[in-house]
């Protein structure tokens, strides 16, 4: 069987760098629209302050325990597959707080939380397999 060539091989270097363009992308394309999301689904603003200021709080706390929860793996990839996953539940989910109107703004606060957190908290850990992989690689 040949060998299967492209014009732009997708080196270690280049994997990094296309993770590092998706996790912020995400991040800066959803996170500008989540005001009018929250208000569009019936928050206040007050609550929506709240909503986008709990994570920011938190993470003063959630980055060192993500990390030395991180620090138990072998390889850096299974902890950032695993908050990436469960960033991605905590945020569909929050697609469902319209079936209990009564208990809408806990339900947005505390999956925003816990959403926001995992995947800020896949930046140090995407950082620290970059720094050893430019090592072992000798990035240019």
């Amino acid at each position: 069987m040949p060998a299967v060539t492209t014009p732009f091989p997708l080196t270690t270097l280049r994997r990094q760098a296309v993770f590092y363009g998706l996790l912020f992308a995400g991040t800066g394309a959803s996170l500008p629209f989540m005001p009018l999301w929250l208000k569009v689904h019936g928050m206040s603003a007050g609550q929506i302050g709240a909503i986008l200021a709990l994570p920011l709080l938190l993470r003063a706390f959630s980055g060192p325990v993500s990390g030395l929860w991180a620090d138990n793996f072998r390889l850096y990839r299974t902890p950032i597959i695993g908050l990436a996953l469960c960033g991605g539940c905590f945020y569909a989910l929050m697609s469902l707080g319209d079936l209990f109107p009564t208990a809408r703004f806990p339900i947005y606060l505390g999956l925003f939380a816990l959403a926001f957190s995992c995947m800020t908290s896949i930046a140090p850990l995407i950082d620290s397999m970059t720094m050893q992989l430019s090592m072992k690689e000798e990035f240019t």
